[in-house]
């Protein structure tokens, strides 16, 4: 069962390839609030639906406490992290090496994993990493494997700004009024964490207060 518990935010600071041992998206785009959902959709597009989170021991430190809730694939090296995941070795290696060749030399001092610090690194035939930029290098590796869950939908029935269901013919329902996850309209390719939860309580005031004050005038 997906939970929260079962969260892997720490994606950041580590690669994301998927079961052909490929990087498939820009990890270090931005803070995690702001790039779960879209990260998550990406997974959910390569083979199986599963990608494997790569850490090395630069970064084990910086993963979240709920980690600790999934057992991770260990091994000292690549190959041998590779075997274990069931991925092509050679395309896996390749891509972890060129990936850490891009890395600026000087990444490990520009490195802070609390802001957004610019260190980026451009790989030939791969996403460039935005931020957070480290050479995978330093064993033993440690691997996650993730898939995706669903928080909520987008889509959903059409409202105006008092919450007013709007009709086939683009013209308000009398008496009918939407809010949360059954009205659409409001995101589409991302959202910002807690988004959903602001839209429902704003229009939820709004759609009850409406309806209330329709109410009392009949």
């Amino acid at each position: 069962m997906l939970k929260d518990k079962t969260s892997r935010y720490s994606y950041l600071y580590a690669l994301l390839v998927n079961r052909d041992g490929r990087r498939f998206v820009d990890e270090g785009e931005n803070n995690v609030f702001l790039t779960y959902a879209k990260t998550g959709r990406a997974v959910l597009a390569q083979p199986g639906a599963v990608a494997f989170q790569i850490f090395d021991q630069k970064t084990l430190h910086l993963l979240e406490p709920r980690y600790s809730t999934g057992t991770p694939v260990v091994a000292d090296t690549l190959e041998e992290l590779a075997d274990k995941l069931g991925v092509d070795v050679r395309t896996f290696v390749k891509t972890v090496a060129d990936f850490s060749a891009a890395v600026p030399a000087d990444a490990a001092d520009r490195n802070d994993p609390f802001t957004l610090d610019g260190v980026r690194a451009e790989p030939a035939g791969q996403p460039a990493k935005s931020n957070w930029s480290l050479t995978i290098g330093q064993g033993p590796f440690v691997c996650y494997p993730v898939t995706c869950g669903v928080t909520f939908t987008y889509g959903g029935i059409k409202i105006d700004a008092d919450a007013r269901v709007i009709s086939n013919e683009e013209t308000p329902m009398p008496g009918l009024y939407a809010t949360g996850e059954i009205s659409g309209g409001f995101f589409y390719h991302n959202y910002g964490a807690g988004a959903g939860l602001m839209r429902g309580a704003v229009f939820g005031g709004i759609a009850g207060t409406n309806a209330a004050r329709r109410a009392a005038e009949l």
